[in-house]
């Protein structure tokens, strides 16, 4: 059982107006809830900050779980939609139900994740520190590999490839500085609702891949900076589940070759085009190679 501080329950009594929404996105995955949800409950101690969970019509209960298991803590709440709408779309139908409540921060969140204590008043210290951030990108963690980094920020190539920055490597004093960066790692993503309000929210028909890239760099774009907050740190269960069958494979192929085109024509320099173009023929030649070699002859289809 938890105990939920004197002072928050007299906050509430005041209606005090919601800072930050914490979205967390689920379909279908009650088992990962509790200890998502339990980890920002004993992490923050703040009464200005809510916990939604944005459930994408999930039929595995999470809903009533979640209803249940934290009607202790009414910062936690539940936003049930009536469909699956991806994971752009579902974050989209929060984010505009925080920005319309009035919510200065909104920081999407996996369900597969937890925060180390303190996570959330980092960032939101972070953020007043530096007003002209629009998104900012957490430590992120591997949680089965607490010592590994699975992203502290996005990079990206002129041929619009994307990778998360640091992914694979020892989490040593070099991550720890704030620096610019592409974007932020969508299991983590830190935003301010008045930049929103300006550049848009996350592109739906991207599906998977690249949406939360293509939100960053319509930041820079628009006169805000992306940086890394390395003192607030998320604990994510990476995961490969992509890589579990060909037809899988097929589809994340299909989804990043598509959406690499779509980010390319909206972000890039337009007097570029040309040169790459020059750049995905030659990339595109040596994946091919690469794909007969490995007699993965469905990738040149």
């Amino acid at each position: 059982m938890y105990n939920i501080p004197s002072q928050i329950i007299l906050r509430r009594l005041m209606n005090k107006k919601i800072l930050v929404s914490v979205l967390i996105l689920n379909w279908n995955g009650k088992e990962h809830l509790n200890e998502c949800i339990s980890s920002l409950i004993e992490g923050c101690g703040r009464d200005d900050v809510e916990f939604v969970v944005v459930d994408n019509s999930s039929s595995d209960g999470s809903v009533e779980f979640v209803r249940d298991r934290f009607s202790f803590d009414e910062r936690v709440k539940v936003l049930s939609l009536d469909k699956n709408y991806g994971w752009s779309g579902g974050n989209n139908r929060g984010i505009k139900k925080s920005i319309e409540q009035g919510s200065k921060y909104i920081f999407l969140l996996n369900n597969d994740t937890k925060v180390e204590k303190g996570c959330i008043e980092k960032l939101i210290e972070f953020s007043e520190t530096y007003p002209e951030a629009g998104a900012v990108a957490p430590k992120i963690l591997l949680y089965d590999q607490p010592f590994l980094i699975n992203s502290i920020g996005l990079e990206c190539s002129i041929i619009g490839s994307a990778w998360d920055r640091g992914i694979g490597r020892v989490d040593t004093p070099r991550w720890n500085k704030i620096e610019e960066v592409a974007g932020v790692c969508g299991a983590g993503m830190w935003l301010k609702s008045d930049a929103l309000k300006i550049i848009g929210l996350l592109p739906e028909e991207f599906e998977i891949y690249l949406d939360d890239l293509d939100l960053c760099l319509r930041m820079w774009m628009n006169g805000f900076k992306v940086l890394t907050c390395p003192e607030a740190v998320v604990h994510h269960k990476f995961s490969m589940t992509w890589k579990t069958s060909v037809e899988r494979e097929k589809r994340k192929y299909y989804l990043n070759t598509r959406n690499r085109f779509w980010l390319i024509e909206r972000n890039f320099p337009k007097k570029e085009l040309l040169k790459i173009l020059m750049y995905i023929l030659f990339g595109e030649a040596k994946a091919i190679g690469n794909s007969i070699k490995k007699l993965e002859l469905w990738r040149v289809k």
